[in-house]
C-alpha cells in the first residue's frame, strides 16, 4: 500500500521550462544632469525585484521624463551556447506631463538586429516599421545586438517625434533634450539587458 501511495506523489513528467520570460521595467530622466534613474524593475522569472508599489515613493522630480521598457528573451534551451534566441524588446519615452503609465500605446517603430555571422564583422539591421527619416531605432537594433550576440528586435515609441513632443508640451529650457534623451534611453537598453540576458 506504501508503494501505491509513492507512486500517486511522483509526477509523470517534468513541466517544461516557459520558452518566453517578460521583463518590465521604467525609468525617470533627471532633467538636469540627464541621468536615468530606475524607479520600477520586476521579471516573470525573478520575484526579489523592487515592488511596483515603491515606485511612486520616489519617482523623480515633476520635469522629469520617463522611459518604460518591455523585454521579451526567448529562452531557447537547444540552441548552441551563444546563440540562446532572439530578443523583443519596446520602449517609451514619456515627457513630464505624461507620467509613467504606458497604457495601450501604439508601436512606433520596429527594426531587427543581427549579431554578425563568422567571418563577418559587421552586424545588420533591418527597418520593419517606419516611424520617420530620423527614426533611430535601426541603429540602436545593430549596437545592442552586436553588444549581446543574439537577434533583437526593437521597437520604440515617442523617440523620434520627441522634439515635437517637447515643443508641444511647453516644457523649461532645463528640459532633456531629444540627442539627450535618445542617448539616456539607449544606456537603459543596455542595462536592463546586461541584466537579464
Amino acid at each position: 500500500m506504501s508503494t501505491f501511495a509513492s507512486q500517486q506523489q511522483t509526477p509523470l513528467y517534468e513541466p517544461a521550462e516557459p520558452r518566453f520570460t517578460v521583463h518590465k521595467a521604467v525609468y525617470a530622466i533627471d532633467p538636469v544632469t540627464c541621468t536615468p534613474e530606475r524607479l520600477f524593475s520586476t521579471s516573470s522569472k525573478q520575484t526579489d525585484e523592487e515592488d511596483p508599489r515603491r515606485a511612486s515613493s520616489h519617482a523623480g522630480s515633476g520635469d522629469a521624463s520617463h522611459i518604460s521598457i518591455l523585454v521579451v528573451p526567448h529562452n531557447d534551451a537547444s540552441a548552441k551556447p551563444g546563440g540562446e534566441g532572439m530578443v523583443w524588446v519596446w520602449a517609451q519615452v514619456t515627457p513630464s506631463s505624461g507620467g509613467t503609465s504606458a497604457g495601450a500605446a501604439p508601436m512606433g517603430s520596429l527594426a531587427l538586429g543581427m549579431p554578425p555571422k563568422a567571418g563577418f564583422a559587421r552586424t545588420s539591421a533591418s527597418q520593419l516599421l517606419d516611424a520617420g527619416i530620423d527614426d533611430p531605432t535601426t541603429d540602436i537594433a545593430r549596437r545592442l545586438s552586436t553588444k549581446f550576440r543574439r537577434p533583437i528586435y526593437v521597437s520604440l515609441n515617442n523617440v523620434s517625434n520627441s522634439t515635437l513632443a517637447v515643443a508641444a508640451s511647453g516644457l523649461s529650457a532645463s528640459a532633456v533634450s531629444p540627442a539627450e534623451e535618445l542617448t539616456a534611453l539607449e544606456r537603459c537598453l543596455f542595462m536592463e539587458l546586461k541584466q537579464i540576458l
